[in-house]
Formats: C-alpha cells, structure tokens, sequence
C-alpha cells in the first residue's frame, strides 16, 4: 500500500528538480525578469562609467574650493574684511559686500574649472570674475536681465557675449566652466551663454567676486572643479 505514494513523492521530487534546472539554464531575459542596473547619478559621490570630470564634475573631478559660508569665516580667500560680511538669508549664512568691495581665490595653477555658486543681486548688479591672471581674465556681469561675459586684457575691456535672463533679486544657481578656449554659463540648469574664444584667450587664473555698493549682491555655496 505504501508503494503507490512513495511513487508519487518521487515523481513529485522529479518535477521539482527539472523545474529547477531549467530555471537555472534559462537566460533571466527569456522569463522576462531580466534585472536592470539603477541608472548613475550624476553627485552620488562615485565617478561611474560615462561620466566625466567636464559632466561630471561633482563625482571625477578634483575640488579646488569649497564655501558655504555656514562657520561665518570665509576660507582661503583673498579679502579685506572690512568690506564683507556674513549675514544670514533664508536660513543659510551668505557673503555680502558692506561697500565697494572685491574678493578673490586660486590662481594662476588653476586652469580648466567649472565652477558652481548661488548669488542673489540685492542692490546693485555683481561680477563674477574667471580666469583672472593679472592684466588679463574674463568677468561676468550680473545684470537684470542678462548676464554679459567680457574679457580684460592688458588693461582693455571687450564684451564678448551675453545671454538674455531674468535674474531680478532672486536667488539662481550658476555652472560656469572654463575649458581651453571656451566658457559656458548655465543658470538654473539653462544654458545661457557659450563662447569661445580666439588665440588671446586667456587659460589659466583664478575666480573673483565683485559689487560696487552696500550689500549689492550676496553669494553661496561656491564649489570649484579642475
């Protein structure tokens, strides 16, 4: 009486075990549960495949500067402090001008950059200089409703490019890379500006800030790649 079940467990057994074999030897595409790896993003901290220190910057590249001006000391700029301060602006601690004031960082070994940064124009319309190597460098000025790139040198100004934007006195966020010949701006994540220059362009140098009355313009969480 025992053997018909013992027949059956056996069958059952053998079932099992070919499912399983099968299920081992089928391509996971062909039963449709073929797994997809989390797509990269970019600033989780790991320079995956297909990224770039120029995508990329936040992941592959190499941080040269970093300001969020929360400790209310600002680190290794060059400024008077007479002239700025750090007063808080929607729950974050800023950098403001109290006069006419310039402030600067890095130099002449920086080279390819991209740099990242918030600002706000209260008063007055700020610059934000790039590749300054004295007499030369580039400057972009903050205006209403544009922001004009121009260029310095040996004393002569140029304007060069400008994009139409409408900044008012907000806060926006700035990427503005400097590579070789060619200078992008994006604002809020839009592209702005792109121009390249000719063979005077200048390569190297560091980054500046500038506004030319009380509080003109405050400034933010600064972040600079190579």
């Amino acid at each position: 009486m025992d053997r018909p079940a013992s027949t059956a467990r056996l069958l059952g057994l053998g079932l099992l075990i070919t499912l399983s074999l099968l299920l081992t030897l089928t391509p996971c595409s062909a039963r449709g549960w073929e797994s997809v790896a989390a797509p990269s993003a970019c600033g989780d901290g790991t320079c995956d495949p297909g990224e770039t220190p120029p995508t990329c910057p936040q992941d592959c590249g190499i941080l040269l500067l970093e300001e969020d001006f929360e400790d209310g000391q600002p680190q290794d700029w060059f400024y008077d402090p007479a002239q700025w301060e750090v007063v808080s602006d929607g729950g974050s601690q800023v950098w403001r001008n109290t006069q006419g004031a310039y402030a600067a960082a890095g130099g002449a070994h920086w080279k390819d950059t991209v740099w990242f940064l918030r600002a706000r124009r209260v008063n007055a319309g700020a610059i934000l200089y790039l590749r300054t190597d004295w007499p030369n460098g580039y400057g972009l000025q903050l205006e209403s409703g544009r922001v004009v790139l121009w260029t310095e040198r040996d004393g002569y100004v140029q304007e060069l490019a400008s994009g139409n934007v409408a900044l008012g006195t907000t806060w926006h966020d700035y990427r503005i890379e400097a590579a070789g010949a060619r200078v992008t701006v994006q604002v809020d994540g839009a592209p702005i500006l792109d121009y390249t220059d000719g063979p005077a362009a200048s390569l190297h140098g560091g980054i500046g800030l500038e506004s030319f009355v009380f509080d003109g313009a405050r400034f933010d969480d600064i972040l600079v790649y190579s």
